[in-house]
């Protein structure tokens, strides 16, 4: 759940932590899932719901699958990775992160300025496009909305060109110093080669979301130790 981690940060920490979100196959906040929610995940999450471990992998699969535009092509090393890294999640920690609330007052005050960058697929089988850029024009004031051909849920593993391109350009904008090409498509995920950014700014990446700190905020969010980015 990438994407809707800003809301935690915002109501924690203020929005005046967070310089932009990029939303790769996500939504700005978990209570708004209902209305961009795909037919497909909903008759899909009773499956991730289950806690019965015996019956988890035939839904590993399937959710490894779902991520990308044609699962039948996905290479069998990343297939079982993705598989892997969905099931070694505590069954009690997945059971309540997909139906728990949020509190997104703190972001959507936030909502006219905050940037956001928001790169989808017509063929994202967990979200609905069309209905969530609808949603992110009639309650947000300053996006860039992507909607690529051919492209799912993961568009960082589909289009990892188009989507690298994308996120150094909102990266470059919202920057106050000149960031280095540092980005690069290692078996077409995000690689960070260098995050030390020598003044303004910090990059960091977590699944669906980015965020610009300023460095006095960001020593203390690492005090506080809630968010670790670490890209691959």
């Amino acid at each position: 759940m990438g994407g809707v981690i800003a809301a935690d940060v915002a109501t924690y920490y203020g929005t005046n932590l967070i310089r932009g979100v990029v939303l790769m196959g996500s939504f700005p906040h978990r209570n708004m899932h209902p209305e961009v929610a795909t037919q497909w995940v909903l008759d899909f999450i009773p499956k991730l719901l289950d806690p019965d471990l015996a019956k988890f992998g035939p839904t590993a699969k399937e959710f490894a699958e779902s991520c990308v535009a044609f699962g039948d092509k996905l290479d069998q090393g990343t297939k079982y990775s993705w598989m892997g890294a969905v099931s070694g999640q505590n069954p009690d920690v997945r059971v309540w992160s997909i139906p728990h609330t949020q509190d997104e007052t703190a972001l959507m005050k936030a909502k006219s300025n905050l940037p956001y960058l928001v790169l989808h697929g017509t063929m994202d089988k967990h979200v609905d496009g069309p209905r969530l850029k609808a949603y992110m024009k009639k309650n947000f004031g300053n996006f860039v909305f992507r909607l690529w051909k051919d492209v799912g849920h993961a568009s960082f593993w589909d289009a990892p060109n188009d989507a690298n391109k994308e996120i150094i350009a909102f990266a470059k904008r919202l920057s106050k110093v000149n960031i280095p090409p540092f980005f690069s498509s290692h078996k077409r995920c995000l690689t960070v080669h260098r995050v030390g950014l020598s003044s303004a700014t910090r990059l960091m990446v977590r699944s669906s979301l980015l965020v610009l700190v300023a460095p006095a905020t960001l020593r203390q969010v690492r005090k506080q130790t809630i968010i670790r980015y670490h890209a691959e």
